[in-house]
């Protein structure tokens, strides 16, 4: 099991795109979370809220799960796809979670 994370600086568009991959069958869980952003721009700092998004998903899935982020991106600054490795996680949960994966 792994976590992808990706923040957005848009609600809407963090919803669509975890729509289409819980559409898709690509991964059991989306979370949104609201987040407040800090980054250097050109400008110096800059403060800007966001939704990250958390994934939750198998290795196996990963990729195709990249590529439709990276299709669906309308932002400026290209996306962070962070993929955290899960040590370990119920049975119970990663049992689920596999049956929601096609």
């Amino acid at each position: 099991m792994v976590f992808i994370h990706v923040t957005y600086s848009d609600e809407e568009e963090a919803k669509k795109v975890g729509k289409l991959i819980l559409e898709k069958g690509l991964a059991g869980t989306v979370d949104l979370l609201r987040a407040n952003s800090l980054y250097q721009g050109d400008e110096g700092l800059v403060s800007q809220p966001g939704i990250t998004v958390l994934i939750k998903t198998v290795e196996a899935k990963v990729q195709e799960i990249e590529n439709l982020i990276h299709e669906q991106n309308h932002q400026k600054i290209p996306p962070c796809i962070a993929v955290i490795n899960i040590f370990r996680v119920n049975k119970e949960y990663k049992e689920w979670l596999q049956t929601r994966i096609k």
